[in-house]
């Protein structure tokens, strides 16, 4: 079993993540007014992933087989998220060729 430390949870990647994390939260909440209701679906789904990330942080997390093997999925599910939200955008400016 590996232990870590909570400073280990606060590594430069670490924040940087989080970084990355609450500007893409403001970013839509700022804007929320002004995306079509399917883009903003995928961008709330992306953000729901990216939330996943803060796992790192709960104790149990080192300790459960199970949640490393859903974290280790996580840089995975977030790019194929990513990858819808572009769709959508594309698709949404395609109506208007």
């Amino acid at each position: 079993m590996v232990v870590r430390k909570n400073e280990d949870l606060q590594s430069p990647q670490s924040k940087k993540c989080e970084e990355a994390r609450n500007d893409l939260i403001d970013a839509m909440r700022k804007n929320q007014p002004f995306y079509p209701r399917e883009i903003w679906q995928e961008l709330v789904i992306c953000q729901q992933l990216c939330q996943g990330l803060k796992m790192l942080k709960d104790p149990d997390f080192w300790s459960d087989p199970n949640l490393r093997k859903e974290y280790v999925e996580l840089p995975a599910k977030i790019q194929a998220q990513l990858t819808k939200v572009e769709e959508a955008i594309r698709k949404r400016l395609s109506k208007f060729d």
